[in-house]
């Protein structure tokens, strides 16, 4: 599929847009007479929010051409003010153009002033408020809710969220980053670690859940999507990850006794590495609206099923290196005979095991539905 604006699309966006320039500073007309008595002169155009090709102003690499085919994805300009935002895109970004076209249509419907349409508008801000302090993007795909716009809409909450939240992990596990350090004894240490085993083996319990919430908020095929506990949800999400992300600190700002380091590296990324898959999801979600249109198979009837799958899983014989380790380190610490360690450990290792099977076997799904 091309990336440029089909008929139906320039056509609807000159009409929302009264077929005045969106630019605020702007509104000239872009259609009216001219010498031919039947005829019309017209100095509007469709253009691109995001650029449709590579080297346009505001392309979007990580999109696709059906995302910048779509309406969401334009804004009515005369000619004049299109060169002009498409030749100084820093100074036009695309919050810019979106907050323009949010503005400029309401600007349009107001003029309107029909009992109907102002009773929709209100109706509309109503559904927008919860989401006035995020990207215009977000607030556009509400209001033109395009084909898919549920999955879009999740994809832009969870980038909006998270996205600091995955750099954060990144930067972390990389060092690029530095906080006030702890440092323990070897008494604490022991004490410190099997608290962290312990938040381990909790940590992922709400994943599961919010996915699935967050999947049933689309609604069946045909139904509309509730978009209050989509939000919610992908709030939840959030939270889980700052949670991820504070418990990964908590691990690289402790310092431990010289005999507890490679228990300490052992600890160090487990969780955060496995958070950190979650980050394809929008990625994921902009793939499902690109089948958007094309044969993909699926009906109303019978919907195409497409089925993410992001196992949780424990670096390769983690836990029994850890177990060694933990007794290495504690039956040193303890100054005990080996039988004795190992009457101490037994205990801690049994409840890792249990924590290294719940996490192989925990499975995060995500169920998606095409629509026909």
């Amino acid at each position: 599929m091309a990336p440029d604006f089909n008929k139906a699309t320039i056509e609807a966006l000159g009409k929302r847009a009264g077929y005045l320039c969106s630019n605020p500073d702007c509104r000239t007309p872009t259609v009216g007479p001219n010498s031919n008595p039947t005829g019309t002169t017209s100095i509007g155009e469709a253009a691109h929010i995001s650029g449709a090709r590579p080297n346009s102003a505001r392309y979007r690499r990580g999109s696709n051409d059906v995302l910048r085919a779509d309406i969401t994805n334009g804004i009515w300009l005369c000619r004049n003010c299109h060169k002009m935002v498409d030749n100084d895109e820093r100074r036009h970004s695309e919050d810019l153009l979106l907050q323009w076209r949010e503005q400029h249509e309401r600007f349009v419907s107001e003029r309107l002033g029909k009992p109907g349409e102002d009773l929709q508008r209100r109706l509309l801000e109503e559904e927008l408020a919860p989401f006035q302090d995020k990207p215009p993007f977000v607030r556009r795909l509400l209001i033109d809710k395009p084909l898919g716009w549920e999955w879009r809409l999740t994809a832009e909450l969870l980038r909006h969220y998270n996205t600091e939240i995955f750099e954060n992990l990144e930067d972390l596990n990389s060092g690029r980053y530095l906080r006030q350090l702890s440092f323990l004894d070897e008494a604490s240490a022991i004490v410190w670690i099997d608290q962290k085993i312990s938040e381990m083996q909790e940590i992922f319990g709400p994943v599961d859940g919010l996915l699935k919430r967050l999947t049933e908020s689309w609604g069946e095929p045909g139904e509309p999507a509730d978009v209050r506990t989509m939000n919610r949800s992908i709030v939840l999400i959030r939270d889980w990850l700052s949670h991820v992300l504070q418990f990964e600190e908590s691990i690289r700002f402790t310092k431990l006794p010289e005999n507890f380091q490679r228990l300490h590296e052992l600890l160090e990324d487990v969780v955060g590495s496995q958070a950190r898959k979650l980050e394809v999801l929008p990625a994921e979600l902009d793939k499902m609206v690109a089948m958007i249109d094309t044969d993909h198979g699926g009906t109303l009837e019978e919907p195409l099923i497409v089925k993410k799958t992001i196992e949780v899983v424990l670096p390769d014989r983690w836990p029994e290196n850890f177990k060694k380790e933990y007794q290495r380190a504690t039956g040193t610490y303890l100054g005990l005979q080996e039988a004795e360690a190992k009457r101490i450990v037994r205990p801690f290792a049994w409840l890792y095991f249990l924590i290294f099977f719940f996490v192989v076997f925990f499975v995060v799904s995500s169920l998606l539905e095409s629509i026909p």
